[in-house]
């Protein structure tokens, strides 16, 4: 019993639990997160097996986590360390590796955007008041999730 206390204090930090959207939204980021099989796909067409690896794993990670997203738990962890990874690297072969890096980069980058500002939606005294901001969160983590896969789609094309 001693060790399963241990563990769940080390992957909760002793916080409480809870889901990260409320229920009948976070389901639509789950959905979202099945677009990410576009660039799967592109990766593969453009014989681009690293990035289509990449893109399994993300996608992996990020379907795990959002089928039940508990804001204190190792999934989350291990999704935010994948999709920080995978954006990061994305954004330097839109950089420095595409015959058009404005459109690629500046595609991953809006898509890398949509994340401080879903937490910044959340956090908004002036929708909260309104009761939009776990709504107006989950449509910009919506967004992260396209946006980021067509910059991506394209970075694969233009490589």
């Amino acid at each position: 019993m001693q060790v399963i206390s241990i563990y769940i204090y080390r992957h909760n930090f002793g916080l409480q639990n809870m889901l990260a959207y409320p229920s009948g939204l976070y389901q639509y980021v789950f959905a979202t997160s099945f677009f990410q099989w576009q660039h799967i796909y592109f990766a593969y067409k453009y014989k681009k097996y690293y990035c289509m690896t990449q893109g399994l794993v993300l996608f992996t990670t990020s379907v795990t986590y959002w089928w039940n997203p508990l804001t204190n738990c190792l999934r989350r962890t291990i999704d935010m360390y994948v999709a920080h990874s995978t954006i990061a690297f994305h954004a330097y072969l839109a950089i420095a590796h595409t015959t058009n890096p404005v459109l690629c980069g500046s595609t991953i980058a809006l898509g890398a955007a949509m994340y401080p500002l879903s937490n910044w939606c959340v956090s908004n005294k002036w929708l909260i008041k309104r009761g939009l901001n776990q709504a107006a969160g989950t449509a910009c983590h919506c967004l992260l999730h396209i946006i980021v896969s067509i910059g991506a789609s394209l970075t694969y094309a233009h490589m």
